[in-house]
């Protein structure tokens, strides 16, 4: 948390951006040059949030969507497990619905 010595803030990104809708700015973008605008995003964001940590996994959104695939997961529960997080915040893209769970 910003400012609290006590409560960190940790992000952490599952995809890489590769997939990423593109217009504007992005339009003419290949899928490496999105997932370095999307990493270099993430890197700002935790910067100027004074983050503790920022975990970029790098996964394709096919790998995350893929039920049969237990990598995702088993990655973000170690992640989990080391971090010991007392909240969680999740946001479901493309709403933006943001959830919050104690972790138990």
């Amino acid at each position: 948390m910003l400012r609290q010595p006590d409560r960190w803030y940790t992000g952490v990104v599952v995809t890489n951006g590769a997939g990423s809708p593109r217009d504007d700015l992005y339009a003419d973008y290949t899928d490496d040059q999105m997932k370095e605008a999307r990493k270099l995003e993430q890197k700002k964001a935790a910067f100027v949030g004074e983050y503790s940590a920022q975990a970029l996994l790098d996964y394709p959104s096919s790998a995350v969507k893929d039920a049969s695939n237990p990598t995702v997961v088993d990655e973000l529960k170690r992640l989990m497990e080391e971090a010991s997080p007392e909240i969680i915040y999740t946001t479901i893209w493309p709403t933006s619905t943001i959830r919050t769970s104690p972790w138990l």
